[in-house]
């Protein structure tokens, strides 16, 4: 069996703490920012810009081909070495997936939403994830499909988590500027993939800036940040049904951490 949780939403949502609650032996399948240096020491999915050159030379030689009726100067395609290029806000990002291809088990991934209209309606980039959950949290009350042009709402909610998180002004102009297109891959995904395999949750509360009381001491700190990703975890078994509870830990293993789960950006 093979099954993979999509996990999306505006930036500041809270995706990054999930992390700590899914399963250890859930297998990630996480994209390279291709940079000029890594952000800080915890920037684990670091690869120079120059990458995307040599890959593609490499590519090349050996005679593959991008997908040609999905890619665009945003993204590129290359099925047959399971090879997926794509821009995220300015920043390319390469997701090899030919070794995920040839593995069972349940997997883990987040990839920039306007990249995945397109690649959800190409059966050799679905083929790799088995049967594929999208989960998308939605701070805002309305459903994304019920916004009707207007996201407004979407847009301050996410300002107020990014501010939360301690995230820069020119970043936070960045990702609210980017919010358009987000919104729009976020719209076609809930129309093309079955019911059965999304999930949208409104007022979602368990943003970045909920982890953070800059008032605590680290193992008071570290304890209100489990019990609210216990809290984060609850709520997405119980919208779910418990249909997505075998990606997620227990609440008594959340509790077994002893790291601090959210740092502010700033």
């Amino acid at each position: 069996m093979k099954k993979t949780l999509f996990i999306s939403g505006p930036s500041g949502i809270g995706k990054s703490p999930i992390d700590f609650a899914i399963k250890n032996d859930i297998t990630g399948i996480n994209p390279y920012r291709l940079r000029e240096h890594p952000r800080n020491s915890e920037d684990y999915f670091y690869g120079n810009w120059l990458l995307k050159e040599d890959f593609l030379n490499i590519l090349s030689i050996h005679n593959e081909k991008f997908d040609r009726e999905i890619s665009n100067e945003e993204l590129e395609w290359y099925p047959k070495s399971k090879t997926l290029f794509f821009n995220a806000r300015g920043t390319w990002q390469i997701l090899p997936l030919y070794k995920n291809f040839k593995q069972e088990g349940l997997f883990k991934t987040e990839i920039y939403a306007p990249a995945l209209p397109a690649l959800l309606q190409k059966n050799s980039f679905t083929n790799i994830f088995g049967e594929i959950f999208f989960l998308l949290l939605n701070p805002a009350s309305k459903s994304i499909l019920e916004m009707e042009g207007n996201y407004d709402e979407l847009k301050l909610l996410t300002t107020i988590n990014l501010i939360h998180a301690g995230e820069k002004k020119e970043k936070i102009l960045g990702r609210i500027n980017s919010l358009d297109k987000e919104i729009s891959a976020w719209q076609t995904i809930l129309k093309i993939l079955d019911k059965g395999s999304v999930l949208e949750i409104k007022n979602w509360k368990y943003s970045e800036g909920t982890y953070l009381d800059t008032c605590l001491n680290e193992k008071k700190l570290i304890q209100f940040q489990k019990d609210n990703l216990v809290s984060a975890k609850d709520t997405i078994l119980k919208a779910s049904k418990n249909e997505l509870k075998d990606f997620f830990k227990d609440s008594e293993q959340i509790q077994d951490l002893d790291e601090v789960i959210v740092n502010s950006r700033s």
